[in-house]
């Protein structure tokens, strides 16, 4: 992950919401592209079942009028083109009507998170610093540990409820 030219903690945070951002933006075209295809297969479906109405009224009137021969095709054809509309409207409908994926979680994140705290943190104790201030959080790592704490909280809440529906 490139911060983009920032260093320190503005650099770590800004590449971890992008790359969120990224997996977000990934998760919603995924959605996207499934419900155009729902849509597509719905339209087909609608203007087969206008051509078979079509050819089953032709077939009908040929039916009427020769009493033998071509209404026999007539009717096989326009009774295919049926049924497959009938097939396209079903799998359109259930293609719309599927359960959403869940969002991509922030694991990736996190973790990247973690090592951006533990890293300096390891190298303060390494480098011979006093062991009670390197264990002592910044400002910045305590504000990351709570925005992190509340995320967590809100995942834990957000999977829960899904679940129970």
């Amino acid at each position: 992950m490139s911060s983009g030219g920032r260093t320190g903690w503005d650099g770590v945070v800004s590449a971890l919401l992008r790359s969120y951002v990224m997996d977000l933006r990934g998760w919603m075209a995924r959605i996207a592209v499934g419900y155009a295809v729902g849509a597509v297969l719905m339209t087909a479906g609608v203007l087969t079942v206008l051509a078979a109405a079509a050819v089953g009224v032709v077939a009908l009137f040929h039916f009427i009028e020769f009493r033998l021969g071509p209404e026999l095709a007539y009717a096989i054809i326009g009774g295919s083109l049926l049924l497959l509309g009938l097939i396209l409207l079903l799998a359109g409908a259930a293609m719309l009507r599927r359960q959403l994926p869940s969002p991509p979680t922030p694991l990736r994140q996190a973790e990247a998170a973690k090592q951006a705290i533990i890293r300096p943190t390891t190298v303060r104790v390494a480098a011979g610093l006093d062991v009670l201030q390197a264990a002592k959080a910044d400002p910045m790592t305590q504000m990351l540990a709570g925005a992190a704490a509340v995320t967590l909280f809100a995942w834990i809440f957000a999977s829960r409820r899904q679940v129970r529906r």
